[in-house]
């Protein structure tokens, strides 16, 4: 992991290093975490991989930071099917249940970004990482695409793994969002 020395030393970052700060998240302190530490409301890039309650914290995020741009990665083990999300819990760890028990679905991410105003607009090759845009940028640049375009063109491999995967985490407390 990088450490505040690096960027302060790195001709590209010396200027502006980025601040880290080293907490566990919650739905419950983000907002605080995001305050005290003079995050301003609007922001270019906002990127959430926590293979934990990752929609939990990103909801509470977009209650006072508006990126234009955000990354998320889903669980894209239910494709399409379910918009489902693990149930909050403030120490939640997908170890102490099984490894695709994280997250949530494509549909619950692109619900809950559509209620705050944003546009999904890519996917990486394989679905598990989106991107939205607020939905007044981009214009016809950056089309909206559908939550069912993230599979689309999934090689049957790859489905086939998914299938399976879905399989050993489906009896999982999944919660419907």
């Amino acid at each position: 992991m990088f450490s505040e020395n690096f960027f302060k030393t790195n001709r590209n970052t010396w200027l502006l290093p980025p601040k880290i700060i080293n907490s566990w998240v919650t739905a419950e302190n983000i907002t605080g975490t995001l305050l005290q530490n003079h995050v301003p409301e609007e922001i270019d890039f906002f990127s959430l991989d926590m293979d934990g309650v990752d929609y939990y914290i990103l909801r509470e995020v977009l209650k006072s930071v508006q990126p234009r741009l955000i990354v998320v990665e889903v669980q894209n083990v239910w494709k399409t099917e379910k918009s489902v999300a693990v149930r909050y819990s403030s120490n939640f760890s997908r170890f102490n249940f099984h490894e695709d028990y994280c997250g949530a679905s494509i549909p619950a991410f692109a619900k809950l970004m559509k209620e705050n105003n944003y546009k999904l607009v890519a996917h990486n090759k394989y679905g598990f990482n989106l991107f939205f845009i607020k939905e007044n940028l981009g214009g016809d640049y950056l089309a909206e695409i559908k939550a069912s375009d993230c599979i689309t063109n999934l090689p049957n491999y790859y489905i086939e793994e998914l299938d399976k995967r879905r399989k050993e985490a489906e009896h999982l407390d999944w919660v419907e969002v």
